[in-house]
């Protein structure tokens, strides 16, 4: 073998060896956080989580995404974090702005959302209860399947990528707000 292979591969197995360190240290401070309340680590999950700055809708796959997720989770909305903009992402987003009248009800995480929300995280961060909304109340969660005659009725006639056409209808009892 030549010296520079020899150097790449010392050089490789260095990097992976540093990783799983790192890895195994902030698994650590999570798992002492968790059985202790306190954090080994200067900087704490709960300071960690942030709201992200970028405009998410349906389909949007990545950690701002899982940031958003976990803020919902704070605030009482029983959704998974999971990194995707799933029907559920978008449907705690949806009952929480239907509970503002200052926020366009798109179900989409756009900055007056993410402003509201900012707020609120930071109601239960202070410990106080947040009396603004209420998980839920807005807009019922859903995840059966219901049939008319002829089409699918959409859990969310609110989301604004919803498609509604002869196979899935609008709710019956749906009214639109006027914006």
């Amino acid at each position: 073998m030549s010296k520079k292979i020899i150097t790449f591969i010392i050089f490789a197995c260095l990097l992976t060896m540093a990783a799983c360190q790192s890895s195994n240290v902030e698994e650590n401070g999570k798992q002492d956080m968790e059985e202790t309340g306190h954090s080994t680590n200067t900087v704490t999950k709960q300071e960690k989580l942030g709201l992200p700055t970028q405009e998410l809708q349906k389909g949007d796959q990545n950690a701002k995404v899982k940031d958003l997720q976990e803020i919902l989770r704070k605030l009482g909305y029983k959704i998974d974090a999971t990194g995707v903009y799933d029907a559920d992402t978008t449907w705690a987003l949806t009952d929480f702005q239907l509970q503002h009248e200052e926020l366009l009800i798109t179900g989409i995480y756009d900055a007056p959302t993410r402003k509201i929300l900012q707020e609120a995280f930071e109601k239960v961060q202070d410990g106080k209860k947040t009396t603004s909304f209420t998980p839920g109340e807005g807009l019922a969660y859903s995840d059966k399947v219901i049939k008319n005659e002829h089409s699918i009725v959409i859990n969310n006639p609110y989301e604004i990528l919803a498609l509604v056409n002869k196979e899935h209808a609008l709710p019956k009892d749906f009214v639109p707000t006027i914006s």
